[in-house]
């Protein structure tokens, strides 16, 4: 089951106030770098007040659709061939011994991406 998300670019927005607060919107909401009249309710997602890792979370996350796509591109080329029903075996290949450890590093990076690209999007992983 795949959800669809806001449509990226999300950008970072500060609120400047007594406390700051780090919130995502989507860049489309913007207008001239201003947050059109009563937008700040509808607002991707906040990462809160002042806090030490706030506006480094709010960055993450408004640049969560390009590494969407990114993943989603890399894995496209690097693994056109490579099904879910695949992975099974390049997990098993990972216990072989005589396995390469630059091979081991790239099954683990590519069963790592489908797992993120599936929690991103809702699907199966």
């Amino acid at each position: 089951m795949t959800k669809k998300h806001t449509p990226g670019p999300w950008v970072v927005c500060v609120q400047d106030g007594e406390e700051k607060a780090y919130t995502v919107f989507a860049e489309h909401q913007l207008v001239s770098k201003h947050i059109e009249a009563g937008a700040w309710d509808h607002f991707v997602a906040c990462a809160g007040a002042s806090h030490e890792n706030y506006e480094a979370n709010a960055r993450l996350i408004a640049a969560a659709p390009d590494l969407l796509s990114a993943l989603t591109e890399l894995m496209a080329s690097a693994g056109e061939n490579i099904t879910r029903e695949s992975d099974k075996s390049l997990a098993a290949i990972l216990d072989e011994p005589d396995c390469p450890d630059e091979a081991k590093r790239q099954i683990r990076a590519f069963l790592i991406a489908r797992a993120a690209i599936a929690k991103a999007t809702g699907d199966a992983a």
